[in-house]
């Protein structure tokens, strides 16, 4: 494990010249934990993998230029890393952290809703299997996104299986996860989902153990065979807080399309007044939509875009987008878009 063995005392904020060429900064889910994503004004994006000090923005959260400050770290093995802070640009959007045990959406909070645009990213992983991918496969994406502000300061929710916390968490639930900055220190109490150094995984309610050196893990089920077990504290490698759980969303089957409207509708007036810039990006089912707004958070759109010439990020002239509404053989409407690069 990397050790920190110096860090700059002062942070330094970015260059003039670095903000001369970036449009707008956002969060984003990288492979540990929070990092930034700048959207240039010329050329592709920055992925830039530092690790940002924003524990209650959500993912999307647009960061200030002017805010951020850049720490340089001096690592054990020779590397050099950097860390940033930052404030968020529209801050009454914000859900801030709070603690608490366990909530289940069915008893203790309002009805959440599916959406292409806000809330939290829910990704159709199992936990307990390919939850690494969200991290590691840059052609991830979410399914949909969950709007329920109870649990709206997680980083995912994804999926869960197994028997051993029912009937707080049932097996073919989905869980949303909190960050968790140090695995040294957290409230006991809760139930957290962990993984260890050799890639196990496992959500369970952690105890104080008489060996200092180690954590008990205690299940809800209270049936044979399912036994609190107890780990050392040096194994665990990554661990999230469980905020809640609820019955996954029925998943959407395949539409076939009835019709189309013959003619493909603009943007309206008032949409277009709302919307910085529009960009291609890389959906679940081929290219899409994305909106900077010039107000809150980012809208992706899950339009499929008629574009298969125009790489991902384009920038697409707001005026030229043409929206066509699609009637699918489920009862569902959906819609699919055109538009020219700027």
């Amino acid at each position: 494990m990397t050790r920190v063995i110096s860090s700059e005392p002062v942070s330094k904020p970015l260059t003039e010249s670095d903000k001369a060429s970036i449009r707008s900064a956002f969060i984003r889910l990288g492979p540990y934990g929070k990092s930034l994503v700048f959207l240039m004004k010329e050329g592709n994006p920055r992925i830039m993998n530092w690790s940002i000090d924003a524990p209650d923005y959500p993912v999307m959260t647009e960061i200030s230029l002017d805010s951020i400050m850049i720490t340089k770290v001096k690592c054990d093995d020779g590397r050099t890393i950097y860390r940033a802070s930052g404030e968020a640009v529209d801050k009454s959007r914000l859900i801030t952290r709070g603690g608490g045990r366990l909530k289940n959406t069915t008893s203790t909070v309002g009805n959440p809703s599916k959406s292409l645009s806000s809330g939290v990213p829910y990704y159709n992983v199992d936990f307990m299997g390919d939850f690494d991918r969200i991290f590691n496969d840059s052609s991830m994406v979410p399914e949909y996104f969950i709007d329920c502000p109870e649990f709206n300061r997680a980083i995912c929710w994804c999926n869960i299986t197994g028997h051993s916390m029912e009937p707080e968490i049932n097996h073919g639930d989905i869980i949303a996860l909190g960050e968790i900055s140090s695995v040294s220190f957290f409230p006991y109490g809760e139930i957290y989902a962990i993984v260890t150094t050799t890639g196990m995984r496992t959500v369970r309610r952690i105890e104080p153990n008489s060996n200092p050196d180690y954590y008990s893990l205690v299940p809800t089920n209270k049936s044979p065979g399912y036994m609190v077990q107890e780990i050392p504290k040096s194994v665990i490698y990554r661990m999230y807080e469980v905020l809640g759980c609820m019955k996954k969303f029925n998943s959407a089957s395949a539409k076939r399309v009835l019709w189309s409207e013959p003619k493909s509708s603009p943007l309206t007036e008032s949409d277009k007044a709302s919307i910085r810039s529009a960009f291609i990006r890389q959906g679940r089912y081929g290219k899409s939509l994305i909106f900077l707004m010039k107000k809150g958070n980012p809208r992706i759109m899950n339009w499929s875009i008629n574009a298969p010439d125009y790489p991902v990020y384009t920038e697409i002239d707001i005026d030229s987008i043409r929206i066509t509404e699609v009637k699918g053989d489920d009862g569902t409407t959906i819609y699919r878009a055109s538009g020219e690069a700027l």
